[in-house]
């Protein structure tokens, strides 16, 4: 697998959300055409769009400093600049969080530098996102790979400051540089956001380069948001080092939770193995093995999930160019797993609820779109015996009135029984915004903020934070219960139904499901936790840096709450959706009967040109159900597009 094959992946994962999207805008174009308003088919299109079109590949880089994150970043990206791209090597690399994407919507090619005194604020890094007054912007040009190289380089810039700044900044001296001066050497900047058009990233890639313990324990957003949020995190280590004690906290603190999470999202790279390789005397490949294994087990990782890596030879692989050294390096096994990883996450948007509810959206459009075609064809028969046989007219018309009838009664009855039913669920859907209240909400973290402030120590933090989290977990059992509650009444609904289909395995597809945002909730307190070890023991408390760790803390939680309120929101709409589409089914072919009636009771003249209206009405429709039908194979045949069990748009 050559250096292209992440290239490759990432286009065939781009070509296939483009591909998938545009038969969904078609068919939404062709749905606002053809069809009746239907808010509820409506927001399921659109949501599928948003979630298509928002959907990006994280990736993160996490390890101590001179682990070789920035220089396998440069090994990523080398082949559209033909330069080393961001600082790297002693002394002189990248010394701040530094982001790198491709946004259309903002100025192309553009460093911006949130400057390191911003830590004395308790303001989170994404307060400071929203005021641009804050950041330096450094344009740059893509034209000149020598030019862009040196503008970069001022993602290595440091300053030097007292010991009292130092710790006043929240770092641990241990991890910084000493002057001659007596002074220290300290990042220049807090945070760096790389705009680039770069071909991957164009792709929807994005990178986090995380320099070290040093900042892990200052930015609680990086460890309670940007990792848990990662599609992919790399764990870099240097081989030749072994496992220090500082990549062991980082581990613990910060990587582990998400390894026992999600272990296919997290890999080590034991990077520099060619030291190794260049001391060994025996066979290189059994050097790899045994340093693989040996970390797999201090880890408690599966030796699949660790490789070896030579950073520094995949770059000059591409640089000279030679396929053997690229090979020997072994960064095509790092991009095949990542490639892997990209598979796992298009499955996993395929099988996404928003994606099926539109695919399903799509398949009964087609089925309503073939039953209207065959009403408007019997009509027109009918029509056609009635004007070559006037006498059929009073029986045909005798007949449709005992149809209308029984329709009539069938659909009066299917609609007082959804609304009982929506009822029912709309009071099972207050009871659950009971716990999950808003203003409860932010009194408690408010009151957590105030405690946190009086108690700042490493016991007292514990205290609070264990109280706060207790208290978070109360409420997300007695929301579990009125859950429970809600998906049982829905069952019985789809079970017991008079007048409707019953069908329980409809039920059991819509269920409310909390199991996400607990698994959410339950990594965030362990997330928690290891970071105030790291607050306390790496850099002792500062009530400014255990402010910033609460405001983050409150800011993840009322996320999670608000994604709960907003499924919420829409569930009993989408919980019910089958019925609600019966019963519109049922109405359209009411009022389809009772028009044959009135054509039926109509002169000859009247009845002829309704014969012709129905012609065109027929060709219209055929072309629209064509048009359809295009729609539908083509979406069905989007490449390397696969779709859940049971889902087929034929």
């Amino acid at each position: 697998m050559d250096v292209q094959s992440f290239y490759r992946q990432m286009a065939d994962y781009v070509r296939w959300k483009s591909s998938l999207s545009t038969q969904l805008s078609a068919f939404l174009c062709w749905y606002k055409t053809y069809q009746p308003a239907d808010a509820t088919a409506l927001r399921c299109l659109r949501q599928a769009l948003q979630t298509l079109n928002s959907d990006s590949f994280l990736l993160v880089l996490v390890g101590e400093v001179s682990r070789g994150k920035t220089e396998l970043i440069n090994a990523l990206l080398y082949p559209q600049y033909d330069c080393k791209l961001l600082p790297s090597g002693p002394g002189r690399t990248t010394m701040c969080p530094t982001e790198i994407y491709y946004d259309p919507l903002e100025q192309a090619n553009v460093l911006r530098l949130l400057p390191i005194e911003t830590r004395r604020s308790s303001a989170t890094l994404t307060s400071f996102r929203r005021i641009p007054k804050h950041w330096v912007s450094v344009p740059l040009d893509s034209s000149d790979p020598t030019a862009l190289a040196a503008a970069l380089q001022r993602l290595a810039q440091v300053k030097r400051v007292t010991t009292e700044e130092a710790h006043a900044l929240g770092f641990d001296l241990g991890h910084l540089k000493a002057a001659s001066d007596g002074l220290w050497e300290i990042p220049a900047w807090r945070h760096a956001l790389l705009n680039m058009d770069h071909p991957l990233l164009r792709h929807g890639l994005r990178l986090l380069d995380t320099p070290g313990l040093n900042v892990l324990g200052n930015e609680p957003e990086l460890t309670l948001s940007n990792l848990p949020d990662a599609d992919s995190i790399l764990f870099m280590l240097a081989a030749d080092i072994g496992l220090s004690a500082s990549d062991t906290q980082i581990w613990r603190d910060h990587i582990k939770p998400m390894a026992e999470e999600t272990p296919e999202r997290v890999l080590v790279l034991l990077n520099k193995m060619d030291n190794l390789w260049g001391e060994a005397s025996g066979d290189q490949a059994q050097v790899s093995a045994n340093v693989r294994a040996s970390t797999a087990r201090a880890l408690r990782m599966s030796e699949d999930q660790v490789l070896t890596l030579s950073a520094r030879q995949a770059l000059q692989a591409q640089q000279q160019p030679n396929e053997e050294l690229l090979q020997f390096s072994h960064l095509p096994q790092i991009e095949q797993q990542l490639a892997q990883q990209l598979i796992r996450n298009q499955e996993h948007l395929s099988s996404s609820v928003q994606v099926t509810d539109a695919i399903q959206v799509m398949q009964n459009t087609r089925k309503l779109m073939k039953e209207r075609l065959e009403r408007a064809r019997q009509e027109r028969e009918q029509l056609r015996k009635v004007l070559d046989s006037p006498a059929q007219s009073a029986a045909q018309i005798n007949s449709l009135r005992q149809q209308v009838r029984h329709l009539h009664q069938l659909y009066r009855r299917q609609s007082l029984d959804l609304r009982a039913y929506q009822r029912e669920l709309e009071r099972r859907c207050e009871a659950m915004r009971v716990p999950m209240a808003a203003f409860h909400l932010e009194g408690l973290i408010n009151a957590t903020y105030e405690e946190m402030l009086k108690s700042w120590t490493f016991v007292g933090l514990g205290r609070v934070l264990g109280k706060f989290f207790e208290q978070l977990h109360q409420r997300s059992d007695r929301l579990r219960l009125e859950v429970q509650a809600a998906n049982e009444s829905l069952l019985r609904i789809y079970e017991n139904a008079r007048y409707h289909r019953r069908n329980p395995q409809e039920a059991l597809a819509r269920r409310f499901d909390l199991q996400p945002y607990q698994r959410q909730l339950g990594l965030l307190e362990q997330q928690a936790r290891e970071f105030r070890r790291s607050l306390v023991t790496m850099l002792g408390l500062r009530r400014h840096r255990a402010a910033r760790f609460m405001h983050t803390l409150g800011q993840e939680v009322r996320t999670i709450n608000n994604q709960l309120q907003e499924k919420l929101d829409g569930w009993v709409e989408s919980a019910m959706t089958p019925m609600l589409q019966e019963t519109e089914q049922q109405k359209e072919t009411l009022d389809s009967y009772l028009k044959q009636m009135t054509q039926l009771r109509q002169q000859r003249s009247e009845q002829w040109a309704r014969v012709q209206e129905l012609k065109q009405e027929l060709a219209v429709q055929e072309a629209a159900l064509s048009e359809l039908d295009h729609i539908i194979t083509s979406a069905q045949a989007t490449p390397a597009a696969p779709l859940p069990d049971g889902a087929s748009l034929a």
